[in-house]
């Protein structure tokens, strides 16, 4: 882990920072941002000197699964009731991942419903299509960030945003995330046949490689309940990615 001790993190922001096993032993802090961080196994945060509050976010308290000592908590402006809450997790941890749509804006409807029904079930996901139309800034930002950002990453497969460049290179970065991490990013969800018969080399790269979950349906209720059930299960395992591709 990084060698921290005695760093001058004031009004540093570690958001999504790889703080595991970091040793920030009399680190100063203050008006330091924690954000989308495990801490839970960072060393020296009992001794970190705090000159002013500190933002904790609340992923950052689930991916430590609460174990975070309360000098530390105390020293960011976290109010005592809460200590006491955060802590409490540690004895019953609170499973925790985030998950991001990749798709065409022509599948939108599609995506709206899957967003509020993952979302009912437990999932906490985001979505934003990949070609719509607009300038640079909060889409540029949104796709550049999307696959480091978030845990797993649902693709919607279908004739549209496969053809989509943004999301073939959210598919890429996918397979990337898979190698230097050993876990499984992405998940395929067909809305039509494109991915299962088509000769593009995302799409056969992705049914020689992974699990297609089948939504073809979707527009059946019973049909699209129970891939939903289905995709729900497997989104809330934790497991080994497959062999990724490499000529993508």
């Amino acid at each position: 882990g990084a060698d921290l001790r005695g760093a001058d993190l004031r009004g540093a922001n570690l958001r999504g920072a790889n703080l595991r096993g970091a040793n920030l032993k009399e680190a100063g802090c203050g008006f330091t941002t924690f954000a989308n961080v495990d801490l839970s196994e960072t060393k020296g945060l009992e001794t970190v000197r705090h000159v002013g509050p500190s933002t904790v976010g609340i992923d950052t308290i689930f991916r430590s699964k609460g174990r975070l000592p309360e000098a530390f908590l105390r020293g960011c402006g976290v109010p005592e009731e809460w200590i006491g809450y955060i802590q409490s997790m540690a004895k019953k941890p609170i499973e925790y991942y985030t998950c991001f749509i990749a798709h065409s804006a022509q599948d939108q409807l599609f995506c709206d419903r899957l967003h509020n029904d993952l979302q009912a079930g437990g999932v906490r996901c985001w979505y934003f299509p990949a070609d719509a139309r607009g300038g640079r800034g909060l889409k540029e930002e949104i796709f550049d960030r999307g696959v480091r950002l978030y845990d797993k990453v649902m693709v919607v497969c279908s004739a549209h945003s496969l053809a989509s460049e943004p999301v073939r290179k959210e598919i890429k970065e996918g397979w990337d995330k898979e190698r230097a991490t050993g876990r499984l990013v992405l998940f395929p969800v067909a809305i039509d046949d494109t991915v299962y018969n088509s000769g593009d080399l995302y799409a056969r790269l992705l049914r020689e490689s992974r699990v297609i979950e089948d939504f073809r349906r979707w527009t059946t209720p019973e049909e699209y309940d129970k891939a939903l059930k289905k995709l729900l299960a497997d989104l809330k395992r934790d497991e080994p990615a497959p062999p990724s591709p490499t000529s993508a």
